[in-house]
């Protein structure tokens, strides 16, 4: 069953666009070769981090929102882990986050 999830990656800053472009395709093809559908990327670009970790001061960031099942997320956790260029990254479930309407009463 697919579900909504975005993720936030932050990648080394002192990469080529190139670079970057290959990382976020590579995200992309994992998604949707494993039951997933990207629905969103916005790439940020480099911006500051706080608090400092590692020896970074900046990232590239990237957001995305995309349709998963279980097999989707496994695949890009395990791309995320191996990669030496994307420094930290964060998916949230949006099926938990989004507000619930409350059902009008009716008479």
């Amino acid at each position: 069953m697919q579900r909504e999830y975005e993720i936030l990656y932050i990648v080394k800053p002192n990469l080529s666009d190139s670079r970057y472009d290959e990382i976020i395709s590579k995200i992309k093809d994992l998604t949707e070769k494993n039951e997933g559908e990207i629905l969103n990327i916005k790439p940020w670009g480099i911006r500051s981090i706080a608090p400092t970790f590692e020896k970074y001061q900046q990232g590239y960031y990237v957001e995305s929102q995309f349709k998963a099942t279980n097999l989707t997320l496994e695949a890009i956790k395990k791309y995320l882990q191996v990669t030496e260029d994307v420094v930290r990254h964060l998916i949230v479930n949006l099926d938990s986050v989004k507000p619930k309407l409350k059902e009008a009463k009716v008479g």
